[in-house]
């Protein structure tokens, strides 16, 4: 299904008891009251979604679905779509089952807007989108009760900037095991959970609204924002031992991602930095601020620090309810060789002084897991780093010729052990060292 006009919906399906139905507009302002003071009872509106939905078109939801009882329906004014329910009767349940991707583009719309005096319940399949438009939701709801299952993509065409999941009433429930992108905003009144499993990736705008609810992760946790950005959790925190929260830390600037919770946190599990500008990372110990604020109290008894690499070393604080992370940068770490501490001290002083020379090997060095394989490392690209090393860094290239002329020297049979300035090799051929 694809459409691209003004609040042309992919697919509008109600089921109303006690009078109403839809009021449709090309755009213009409308002038409509609904009839909610009915009697009637609505059915089930079930939707199995099985081929692609797309539209463009400002307000064009991708679907639209309503059970309503006692009279009513929905009015979209301009490009907004609003719902409306009598109290009188009893209405079905609506089930959504997407089972094919929905994109939508156009501001305000959103993939998913339903609607019941029951419940909707949306199941997203594993490998399928529901994707919201400008400003819109990929999933938007007015229900005394919500249920999410989420095995595809939930996000919107902004991002994480963009509004994952709205609900304007009721109590609400969300499955993760897929990937969610992008802000919630949760009814305040509702009893509400989000729960990320442990196979599933929450990738947080700057806020995560629950009310008085509870994010529970057993998966990934992480900002989608820039690097030093602040998410917003309004309610509690839970991370269970196969948790994991993803911090972007940024030595440029000395900044980590920050979660600020209103409740209480309990970070169980793991956390992991992956690191933001890693080419200007210099040796030694550098605070990158709170990770982590709850006033209701921060439980950490079962927190692990992952992350820790040859090179780079990271620690947790803990001050009342607030977690702060520090990190340590050593090139030159114990188990290295002799020629693995030289070359290791030569890029640290170049760190050190602000060189361009190492910046792009730095960034790789740095995630390097083990001595051992720094060792190696260091051994594999020394040639490479030298001859990139620019006409600035001159007096940094000859110290480091050294070395790669001492480490090459001390190979058994190497070419330079056996060659000097325009002597003989042991082939017959003629080697020349430049410096």
């Amino acid at each position: 299904i694809t459409t691209s006009g003004i609040n042309a919906f992919g697919i509008l399906a109600q089921s109303v008891g006690g009078g109403g139905g839809a009021v449709l507009s090309t755009g213009n302002a409308v002038t409509a009251s609904a009839l909610t003071y009915g009697y009637g009872n609505s059915g089930d509106v079930t939707i199995k979604i099985n081929a692609p939905i797309t539209t463009t078109g400002a307000g064009a939801h991708g679907v639209v679905a309503q059970s309503v009882r006692g009279g009513g329906g929905s009015i979209t004014n301009g490009t907004t779509t609003t719902f409306y329910n009598g109290i009188k009767g009893t209405s079905g349940v609506v089930h959504i089952s997407q089972n094919a991707s929905i994109l939508v583009s156009g501001a305000g719309a959103s993939a998913i807007k339903a609607g019941s005096s029951t419940d909707p319940i949306v199941e997203i399949a594993a490998g399928v989108s529901a994707i919201g438009g400008v400003g819109g939701a990929a999933l938007d709801f007015e229900s005394p009760l919500n249920e999410v299952h989420n095995n595809g993509t939930i996000g919107t065409v902004d991002g994480a900037a963009g509004m994952a999941v709205r609900t304007l009433s009721g109590d609400t429930s969300i499955t993760n095991s897929g990937t969610m992108i992008g802000n919630i905003k949760l009814s305040s009144d509702g009893s509400n959970l989000v729960h990320n499993t442990g196979t599933g990736t929450l990738i947080a705008g700057a806020s995560l609204d629950l009310g008085t609810g509870t994010l529970r992760n057993d998966g990934v946790l992480t900002s989608g924002n820039a690097a030093g950005s602040v998410t917003r959790i309004t309610g509690s925190l839970a991370q269970s031992a196969s948790g994991t929260m993803a911090l972007q830390v940024d030595h440029a600037n000395a900044r980590v991602d920050s979660f600020e919770v209103s409740g209480s946190a309990t970070l169980l599990g793991s956390l992991r930095p992956s690191l933001a500008n890693a080419g200007l990372i210099a040796p030694g110990k550098m605070a990158l601020g709170t990770f982590l604020k709850a006033p209701g109290g921060v439980d950490t008894s079962g927190l692990a620090m992952g992350g820790d690499t040859a090179i780079m070393k990271f620690a947790v604080q803990q001050t009342g309810g607030e977690l702060a992370l520090s990190s340590t940068a050593d090139f030159n770490p114990a188990g290295l060789n002799a020629d693995g501490h030289r070359i290791g001290a030569v890029v640290a002083q170049a760190q050190t002084q602000g060189a361009t020379t190492f910046r792009t090997l730095v960034a790789r060095l740095v995630d390097v897991p083990t001595v051992a394989q720094l060792s190696q490392a260091y051994w594999n690209v020394s040639g490479a780093a030298a001859s990139t090393v620019s006409v600035s860094a001159e007096r940094m290239a000859t110290a480091f010729n050294r070395v790669l002329l001492q480490q090459a020297g001390d190979a058994p049979g190497s070419r330079v052990a056996s060659a000097r300035p325009q002597a003989q090799a042991a082939g017959g051929g003629t080697w020349v060292v430049r410096r």
